[in-house]
C-alpha cells in the first residue's frame, strides 16, 4: 500500500507508514503510549493485556479491527479497482 516495502501481513497491518499513522492517531487520542509491535500476533497479545486496564473497554476492543479493516479495504480498492485515496483521506 505504501510502495516502500514488499507487502506482507505484518507490514500491511502493523508497519506500513499509512497504517502506523492510524495506530498513532487512535492511541494518542486515547492518551496511550504504545511501542510498535513486530507481528500481528504481538499486537493482539499486547492489546489483550492492556485492554483489561482500559476504561473504555468496548472502544478499546474494536480499535485493531477497525484499523485492520480500513487498511484491508484500501488495499483492495487499490489492487482491484485502481482507486487510491490520498494519505489525508485515508486517515480520515
Amino acid at each position: 500500500m505504501c510502495l516502500e516495502e514488499e507487502e506482507s501481513v505484518h507490514h500491511l497491518l502493523v508497519h506500513c507508514r499509512w497504517v502506523s499513522s492510524l495506530w498513532h492517531l487512535s492511541l494518542s487520542s486515547m492518551g496511550v503510549s504504545w511501542g510498535q509491535r513486530v507481528t500481528v500476533k504481538d499486537v493482539l497479545v499486547a492489546w489483550g493485556r492492556r485492554m483489561k486496564k482500559c476504561f473504555a473497554f468496548g472502544v478499546w476492543k474494536m480499535i485493531p479491527l477497525v484499523i485492520w479493516w480500513t487498511a484491508w479495504k484500501e488495499r483492495n480498492k487499490r489492487i482491484f479497482k485502481g482507486i487510491d485515496l490520498s494519505f489525508q483521506d485515508f486517515k480520515l
